[in-house]
Order: C-alpha cells, then structure tokens, then sequence
C-alpha cells in the first residue's frame, strides 16, 4: 500500500498503534521530549483513526491522552489543538455541554497565548453547538467571528485555508440556503479553498470539497436548477470513492444522500 493511502487505512492504523502501545507502557523511546513527541503523535493518530470509522468514544480517550501529555510538556498551542479535536468528539456525542466546555478551555489557552488560529476553531465549535441547539442567530454570530478571526493568523500558516474554509461552512450551516438573497460568494470561496487544500501534500482526507459540492446540489435544487444539482450530487459520489474517504463514515453517509438525491432529481 502506497504511505499517502497507509495513514486514511484508519484499520491499520489502529492495529499498528495498539502494538505501539504495548511497548509505550513498558519502557521510555528516548529523552523526555523525543519520548513526549512520539506519544503525542500516537495519540492523535489513534484518535483520528478511530474517528474516521466512527468511533467518537475511542476517538476522544486517545484526544484525552494528547491534552495530557501536552500539559505535562507545557505545549499550549498543541493542548488547544487537542481540546478542540476533543469536542469535536463530544459534538458527534451529542454531549454538548462537556463540548462546550472543552471550547471553551481551548479559547481560554488560544487567548491566554495570543493564538488568533485557536480562537478562530473555537468560535467555529461553539457555533456548531447553538446551531444544534436551535439558536442559529447566535450561532451565525459565532461563526462571523470565527472568519474574522482567521484573517489574524500568520500568513504562513498552512491550516489557515482550512480553517476559513470551516468557518464559511459554518456560516453557510446557519444560513438559509432557501433565500433568495442567500450569499452565492461563500460557495464560491468555499468551492475554491477545497480545490487549494486537496492540492497541498500536508493534507489528507479533507472533506472541504466534498461538502461544497454536496451544498451545491442543496441551492440548486431550491433554485430549481435539477441539471445542476444532479451534476454537483455526482462530484459528491466520485469524490466518495476515492481511496482517503474509503473508511471515512460520515463521506459515505453525504455520498447516499447524494445518491438519493441524483435519483430524486434526474430528469
């Protein structure tokens, strides 16, 4: 197996990670923070891993480790990483208020250290949790924020599209995709940062694309466009068939959706 295609094989991952974990608890890898490193990078593995197949409870034990490990080492920037990856698991959870509170420590951290990225994926959380919450407008207000909070960040920073791109994900999630004034601009932008973010070689199994076009299909279907929302379903389901989003759960929920939708709406 090619080693871009081993890290999306959540299956061995997860195997090769429970060995590794036999061997963390009998003996040190090397000096404490080579040793530190390796347990953070295990941990987050593990965790992503267990989160692409759905398993949000494994997934955040492993995040729990992570913060762990982060605080003993004093790494701030990295343990508001991990409270974020953490809530992320709640939200799927549906415990919301420990989600929220996770946020919320990873915003105290971000602030206490001037992080503008951290405070940008907090705001982005929390908006997710009023929006399941039925509170839209507060959550559009949250999600506002967390855009604006994204042009602070260092210019170098290769997350930072991503991080835009979630922002406008959310603002469109708390949106109302039926108006007819309804900002076209963001699923341009958002279009166009997933095409970037697939393209940088750090990058694996991002779903940017992959939910543009899904919310593609979405307006035009309210526009009554069907030929182009069946065209955009399509993308949805292509890009699901790739090798990264094989065990990803979630990518092969939207691409039965679109399947649904591409019968629903062909003429």
């Amino acid at each position: 197996m090619p080693a871009a295609e081993a890290l999306w094989d959540s299956r061995a991952v997860i195997k090769t990670g429970l060995v590794a974990e036999k061997d963390f608890e009998v003996c040190k890898i090397g000096d404490f923070d080579e040793d530190a490193a390796l347990r953070r990078e295990h941990a987050t593995s593990m965790g992503r891993a267990y989160s692409r197949q759905g398993d949000y409870a494994a997934a955040m034990g492993y995040f729990d480790k992570f913060i762990a490990v982060c605080v003993e080492t004093n790494t701030p920037r990295l343990q508001a990483r991990g409270l974020c990856l953490k809530a992320e698991m709640q939200v799927h959870l549906r415990q919301l208020d420990g989600a929220r509170l996770s946020y919320e420590h990873a915003q105290t951290v971000g602030e206490e250290e001037g992080l503008f990225e951290v405070y940008s994926k907090t705001c982005v959380g929390l908006s997710a949790i009023s929006r399941l919450c039925g509170n839209t407008k507060r959550g559009l207000e949250l999600a506002t924020e967390g855009l604006a909070a994204v042009g602070l960040t260092e210019p170098g920073d290769y997350a930072k599209k991503r991080d835009e791109a979630r922002a406008i994900s959310a603002i469109i999630s708390c949106s109302n995709v039926d108006a007819v004034d309804f900002d076209e601009t963001l699923l341009e932008r958002l279009t166009v940062l997933g095409v970037e973010v697939d393209e940088d070689p750090r990058e694996g199994g991002s779903t940017i694309s992959i939910n543009a076009a899904s919310l593609r299909g979405a307006r035009h279907v309210v526009q009554m466009r069907f030929l182009e929302a069946v065209a955009a379903y399509e993308e949805v389901v292509e890009m699901a068939k790739e090798a990264r989003f094989a065990q990803q759960n979630n990518v092969q929920l939207l691409a039965s959706r679109a399947l649904f939708q591409i019968i629903l709406y062909s003429p």
